[in-house]
């Protein structure tokens, strides 16, 4: 009769171990199931602890489960680095900081009461911006297009169509300037604001093949400018992009030692259109 029983209970055993599903209140567990409790009266009840019982669990596992009675009740479960709570069991989140947290309640969400000072720090305005660190920006252009930008050209005449080897370029005029600074009839552009700038330079000659022309930042000629003039008459033009420092000044310079003669009025004898990407 005792051997009977060992190997009933080995048996027994062995199909548990195969069998490892187990079902409350259905005959057959459902297939992706370890447990599967079924019922229409009654729930399920996990274990209830006191946020200090929780605590003092030793080496919890992740994924596990307890419900705290005090505190901020609810569920909690052990991310495997800390425990999370999952509900409180009202329709507000949690208070973190008092009501730094509980104040963007659904309610309030949904009739647009949340004040903009909780969403970030910094000024709130149709003109700003809220950055991913939290804080509301004003974008570099300000919100409405380009902030700093200049154009001037040149109606040259007789007594100045001629740029002498190593001289700047004048210009007689001014179309629009924004931060940038130009007095007609000079030859000198300066800039207001620093940031990276897109410049075009263009000249229309009469005369001066094997000249030169070059854009100069503050008397100094950039090497990556130069242009030289490969036809005795004709169109000359340029483009850059220059990193630059509020106050900076540019010109526009026979980077030769050869003259050139400008196309006299009213033609375009010269431009020079400067815009701020940044």
């Amino acid at each position: 009769m005792k051997k009977l029983l060992v190997i009933l209970a080995v048996i027994i055993t062995f199909s548990l171990t195969v069998n490892a599903q187990v079902s409350v209140g259905i005959a057959s567990p459902d297939a992706s199931a370890m447990l599967d409790v079924t019922s229409t009266t009654k729930g399920l009840l996990t274990p209830r602890m006191t946020a200090a019982q929780r605590a003092a669990i030793s080496s919890p596992a992740t994924g596990l489960i307890v419900y705290q009675t005090d505190g901020a009740t609810g569920f909690y479960y052990y991310t495997g680095a800390a425990w999370v709570v999952l509900i409180n069991g009202t329709d507000a989140l949690p208070a973190v900081n008092g009501s730094a947290v509980t104040n963007l309640n659904a309610s309030n969400l949904a009739s647009g009461t949340v004040p903009t000072a909780r969403l970030g720090s910094g000024t709130a305005s149709s003109a700003t911006y809220l950055r991913g660190d939290g804080t509301w920006s004003t974008p570099a252009t300000g919100g409405s297009g380009l902030s700093d930008f200049g154009y001037v050209y040149e109606f040259a005449t007789i007594a100045d169509a001629t740029v002498v080897g190593g001289a700047d370029v004048p210009f007689s005029n001014n179309g629009p300037l924004t931060n940038t600074n130009h007095t007609a009839g000079t030859t000198t552009i300066t800039v207001n604001t620093a940031g990276s700038y897109k410049v075009d330079y263009s000249i229309n000659i009469t005369a001066g093949i094997g000249s030169a022309i070059a854009v100069a930042v503050n008397g100094t000629v950039d090497a990556s400018t130069n242009i030289t003039c490969l036809v005795a008459s004709g169109h000359i033009s340029g483009t850059a992009i220059f990193p630059l420092a509020a106050g900076d000044v540019l010109t526009l310079r026979n980077n030769s030692a050869t003259p050139l003669t400008l196309n006299l009025a009213p033609g375009i004898g010269a431009q020079f259109n400067m815009i701020k990407l940044d």
